[in-house]
């Protein structure tokens, strides 16, 4: 019993420090400046798609405004 105990417990350890030693700390961290970078980088392009179109908008609807406006007055003469 003292045989299959010491076994067991030494096939534990062995696992236990195979999961340890295949963990590598470095990778994700890597992995997670990436992503970080990719996601900066997409929010970027995105901010200059959307810019023009944004600006776009804020002209039309300047320009409904002064055409409603120009319609007000011109049903008040």
């Amino acid at each position: 019993m003292n045989v299959s105990k010491s076994v067991i417990t030494i096939l534990q350890i062995a696992v236990l420090l195979l999961t340890f030693s295949c963990s590598n700390s470095e990778e994700p961290e890597e992995r997670n400046g990436i992503k970080k970078t990719t996601d900066k980088i997409a929010h970027d392009a995105v901010d200059a798609m959307k810019k023009p179109i944004n600006s776009a908008e804020n002209v039309q609807l300047l320009s409904n405004d002064r055409t409603q406006e120009i319609k007000e007055a011109a049903e008040q003469e």
